[in-house]
């Protein structure tokens, strides 16, 4: 069983294997949230949160139907279905996919991203959020990686995210078939980053991209997207830092950011 009320639930791949991973279901989670004061900056949000949801332990949790169909959490929904937010998102800078805790959220990325957060033990001290968008076509797949600060990792040294996360925001259809996010049990501490671990290990989590759906978990561990076989698959990536990467320097949150709000 999951902390705070949530069911550890089989899910059957292709191939039979299985995968347990707390899931829960967050309609009750936005209901309470949406009339909740929108806040000006992570670092001053603090809404009592009725699920402290943060991995702390490694695990991985998936919310299902995070965001509610009305109120603030309707406008977020439809602002994230933008065409426009999304074009930007996928042809901006680093320094520009980098909100600092301190600073109000500039467009709709960083709107969920304190909608998702608040009221969080995880938030206490964060530097930041790195986020990023991907979509993926049929045929095309991600391979095993860690999530880490890449400018450290070109010279040698390595620095990770608190935690990683990922938000299915876009509708992207009924069509869709195949690029499961999968997250291997092993990772860096944890028994090897090696991609031929991950790829014996017949215990990791599969998670289907379901619209409204926020997986978050320990970013050390090797992760990839399975092959994507239809349709078109986006995604927003989030990690929380404590310690800004150097990945994004010059970074500013004076920086004039054209993304739709």
């Amino acid at each position: 069983s999951c902390a705070g009320g949530g069911a550890v639930r089989p899910m059957r791949e292709a191939l039979g294997f299985f995968s347990g991973y707390c899931d829960f279901d967050a309609r009750g989670l936005a209901v309470a949230a949406r009339n909740a004061r929108a806040p000006t900056s992570l670092l001053e949000a603090r809404a009592r949160a009725p699920l402290q949801y943060a991995p702390l332990n490694g695990s991985v949790l998936v919310l299902s139907h995070f965001l509610a169909a009305d109120g603030d959490d309707g406008d977020l929904r439809r602002a994230l279905a933008d065409d426009a937010a999304w074009a930007w998102c996928l042809n901006a800078s680093d320094p520009e996919r980098w909100w600092d805790a301190r600073a109000p959220p500039r467009n709709a990325f960083e709107r969920f991203g304190a909608r998702a957060w608040r009221g969080q033990a995880v938030a206490e001290g964060l530097a930041g959020l790195e986020y990023w968008c991907s979509v993926q076509r049929a045929g095309e797949a991600k391979p095993w990686h860690v999530d880490k600060d890449e400018a450290r990792a070109q010279h040698g040294a390595y620095a990770f995210p608190t935690l990683g996360s990922v938000f299915y925001g876009y509708p992207h259809g009924d069509a869709l078939r195949g690029g499961l996010l999968e997250i291997a049990p092993v990772g860096v501490g944890m028994g090897g980053a090696d991609a031929a671990a991950a790829e014996a290990d017949e215990d990791g989590e599969k998670i289907a991209p379901e619209y409204g759906r926020l997986v978050v978990f320990d970013p050390r561990r090797l992760h990839r997207v399975t092959p994507l076989r239809a349709g078109t698959r986006y995604s927003l990536q989030i990690n929380l830092w404590h310690a800004r990467p150097l990945s994004v320097e010059g970074a500013s949150t004076r920086i004039p950011v054209a993304a739709p709000v």
